[in-house]
C-alpha cells in the first residue's frame, strides 16, 4: 500500500526524488478481516481463515498457513477478495502562493477563477467606491462565487447604487441575514414604495444605520401625509 507525499514544482520542472515519500505493506490484512467481518458470500473455513488474518503472525506465515491448511477457502479469495484489496492511496500537499494586490488586479480581469474572494475584496479596495472599476469588482465576485453570501451582499449593495432593483432583490436572496442584508432589504422595499415591509426590515435592526433609516422614512412619510392633507 503506497502512501507517496508529493510537493508540486513549476510546470515543465523535473521532481526530485527527495519529494517522494512511499511505505508500503505487503497486504492489506484489515481490509481482509473486515470483508470476512461484513460479506454475506460464503467461504468455506471463515472462522479459521479470520483467526489466522487477526493472529500476531508474520505476513508470510499467515499466508502459507491459510494456503496449506484451507487451499479451498484460499483460492476462493484470490479469485473474488484479494484482488479488490489491491489499492494504492496517495497524499498529495502543496502550497498556494497568494497573489499580490497587484497581481490580483489583472488576474481579475483574465483569469479571476484563480482569486479568492478576500483577494477580490483587496482588489476593490484599491478602486473608489462607486466607480465602475470598483463595481466591477463585485459583479465578478458574485459570477465566481455565487453561493457566497458576502459576494451577494456586496453584489446587492452595488445594484441598489445603480437603482438596478431587479439584480438588488436577486443578489439578496442569497445574501444572508447578517444586519447588512436586512437594512439593504428595507433599502430596496422603500425603493419600490412599499414603505410598511421597509420599516419592518429596519425596526429588526437596532443599530444607528438601522434607526436613521427608521427616522428618514418616518419623516418622508409625515411629509407625504402633510401634502395630502394640504
Amino acid at each position: 500500500m503506497a502512501n507517496p507525499n508529493i510537493s508540486c514544482a513549476p510546470r515543465g520542472t523535473p521532481l526530485p526524488a527527495s519529494v517522494f515519500s512511499v511505505a508500503s505493506t505487503p497486504e492489506d490484512w484489515q481490509g481482509l478481516i473486515k470483508w470476512l467481518d461484513d460479506s454475506g458470500q460464503a467461504l468455506p473455513d471463515r472462522q479459521a481463515i479470520r483467526d489466522i488474518a487477526t493472529s500476531a503472525m508474520e505476513a508470510d506465515q499467515k499466508e502459507q498457513l491459510m494456503k496449506r491448511r484451507y487451499p479451498a477457502a484460499w483460492q476462493q479469495l484470490l479469485a473474488d477478495v484479494f484482488p479488490a484489496l489491491r489499492h494504492s492511496d496517495y497524499r498529495v500537499s502543496y502550497t498556494i502562493r497568494p497573489f499580490s494586490v497587484e497581481e490580483a488586479r489583472e488576474l481579475i480581469r483574465t483569469k479571476p477563477q484563480q482569486l479568492s474572494l478576500n483577494e477580490m475584496f483587496l482588489v476593490a479596495n484599491t478602486y473608489t467606491p462607486g466607480s465602475q472599476e470598483y463595481n466591477d469588482v463585485f459583479d465578478i465576485a458574485v459570477r465566481m462565487y455565487p453561493e457566497d453570501e458576502t459576494a451577494n451582499l456586496n453584489a446587492a449593495i452595488t445594484a441598489l447604487n445603480k437603482n438596478d432593483q431587479a439584480a438588488a432583490e436577486r443578489y439578496l436572496m442569497k445574501a444572508g441575514q447578517s444586519e447588512t442584508a436586512i437594512i439593504a432589504r428595507g433599502v430596496l422595499a422603500a425603493r419600490r414604495g412599499d414603505y410598511a415591509a421597509a420599516k419592518h426590515f429596519f425596526s429588526q435592526v437596532d443599530n444607528d444605520a438601522a434607526r436613521h433609516n427608521v427616522s428618514e422614512l418616518t419623516l418622508y412619510l409625515n411629509s407625504i401625509s402633510n401634502q395630502t392633507i394640504n
